[in-house]
């Protein structure tokens, strides 16, 4: 649960130069990321503890981002699977830290959306340390496709990876998309204070 709340609490929800590409070590220096990143993290973390536990790759609707991101129809997102007690549990919720969470979540029930700016109306990001604790994916109706589990290289480098930034992109993604996406959510976060 340690674990779990240090890349919860320190990892702020947002989007980090390195996208996708950011490596354990850059996710924790820049103190910044969003699912993929979060989640090498938090399994590397787990691991080291000596804890079975995997990174699991699924495609779902772009629609979770809504409001903060100019996501396509289908983003690539990726949650923890952990071993306790000989049992897995599924976790997200460490993806969003619980100011912006609370924020996020205000804006989105006042909407009367199910989903979008990041979260999901039913996902929480409290874990009682051996159920599961979605932040993000609360609804298993929004998977698209089911990659399974698999190492963030093997991921990034098969055909199921459809979010690859080409020289263009990340130049639009670094100066543009990123900034303006981490300002929406900052803001969210500071509604989340109130």
């Amino acid at each position: 649960m340690a674990l779990y709340t240090l890349v919860r609490d320190r990892i702020l929800f947002g989007f980090a130069p390195p996208f996708d590409a950011a490596s354990p070590e850059e996710t924790l220096r820049h103190g910044l990321g969003h699912c993929n990143p979060q989640a090498a993290l938090l399994v590397a973390l787990f691991r080291e503890a000596g804890l079975r536990a995997e990174q699991h790759f699924v495609t779902i609707s772009g629609s979770i981002l809504r409001g903060v991101f100019p996501a396509p129809a289908r983003i690539n997102h990726s949650y923890v699977r952990v071993w306790i007690g000989g049992q897995p549990v599924t976790l997200d919720g460490y993806i969003c830290d619980p100011t912006f969470f609370r924020g996020a979540r205000n804006q989105l029930l006042a909407s009367g959306q199910p989903l979008g700016l990041g979260v999901h109306a039913r996902g929480k990001v409290a874990w009682d340390g051996v159920s599961a604790c979605m932040s993000q994916l609360a609804d298993p109706a929004m998977v698209l496709a089911d990659h399974g589990p698999m190492e963030p290289a093997a991921f990034y480098g098969s055909d199921a990876h459809t979010q690859r930034l080409g020289p263009l992109e990340r130049f639009f993604y670094r100066r543009r998309i990123a900034p303006s996406a981490n300002a929406i959510i900052e803001a969210l976060r500071r509604e989340g204070r109130a």
